[in-house]
């Protein structure tokens, strides 16, 4: 589980109506989201590593402020959440 909790986007010394809790513009929501690594071992000379980032596909936060170019999410807290479900899959072969 990876979780990053909400956040005030601005310095409320520079904006102090965002101290207002009714101000949505300043809040970023908290992410939490899920990922899921398994190893299975098929002979001795096979190892298959299988790994789900992001299980349950969970969306990034909306970010008003993020002028990343992209679709307002902030890359340093929720990347995944841009990302989506992704899946690795790997194999080992020892001789």
């Amino acid at each position: 589980m990876n979780y990053v909790s909400g956040y005030t986007n601005v310095d409320p010394t520079l904006s102090p109506d965002c101290l207002d809790p009714w101000n949505t513009r300043c809040h970023i929501a908290s992410f939490t989201d899920f990922d899921l690594f398994g190893h299975f071992q098929i002979s001795k000379q096979l190892l298959v590593d299988l790994h789900v980032l992001n299980l349950f596909n969970m969306p990034a936060p909306f970010d008003p402020q993020a002028a990343y170019n992209q679709s307002n999410y902030s890359m340093a807290f929720a990347q995944q959440g841009a990302i989506g479900r992704f899946f690795e899959l790997g194999l080992k072969y020892s001789l």
